[in-house]
């Protein structure tokens, strides 16, 4: 599926290395991972974090 949004004009001249950018669907899959294969002290804090992140933030 391709999905196309609105440019931001504050990035609009800027290059970005492609191999910095990271799929949502691969950023899920090393959550999971990390959760499912972590300490549960390193689990809670990466809920913790994603919790109390503002839900405007620009991931």
């Amino acid at each position: 599926m391709n999905v196309e949004i609105a440019p931001d004009p504050d990035l609009a001249s800027k290059e970005f290395d492609e191999d910095d950018v990271n799929l949502g669907s691969r950023m899920l899959l090393q959550v999971l991972t990390q959760v499912a294969l972590g300490s549960d002290e390193d689990a809670w804090a990466l809920y913790h974090a994603v919790a109390s992140a503002p839900e405007d933030a620009n991931l």
